[in-house]
């Protein structure tokens, strides 16, 4: 019993140290998310507040669980995971919707440079 007792006390600075990381840092995502949409007049605003302020909270939370102790590799591979695929589709959208709207302009950049390269 006495040894049980003594990983408590010691785990439970810990704990305290987790706690006002969750706490500071759930108030200063949501700082963060109100200065975002009062600073900013583009459309969608509150979409892109939104996202800013859970990726905080996830990082946040990872923070926290590692203060305690929890094994949190797992986690932080998934959010790197999220992250790649998040790149990768935006990468495609960006490839696919500028592909087809620059389709004229791409030629006569191509011939320009051909042009030059022969003189």
């Amino acid at each position: 019993l006495s040894l049980y007792l003594d990983r408590f006390v010691m785990w439970l600075p810990n704990v305290i140290i987790a706690a006002l990381l969750v706490i500071f840092g759930l108030a200063v995502a949501h700082v963060i998310s109100m200065k975002i949409e009062e600073h900013t007049e583009i459309n969608g605003v509150e979409f892109i507040s939104r996202i800013v302020k859970a990726v905080l909270v996830v990082l946040i939370v990872i923070m926290a669980l590692q203060q305690i102790g929890v094994n949190v590799r797992i986690l932080e591979n998934m959010v790197l995971l999220m992250v790649g695929a998040l790149a990768i589709g935006i990468a495609i959208a960006l490839g696919i919707g500028l592909g087809g709207a620059l389709k004229d302009d791409g030629k006569t950049i191509i011939k320009d440079i051909k042009a030059s390269l022969r003189h």
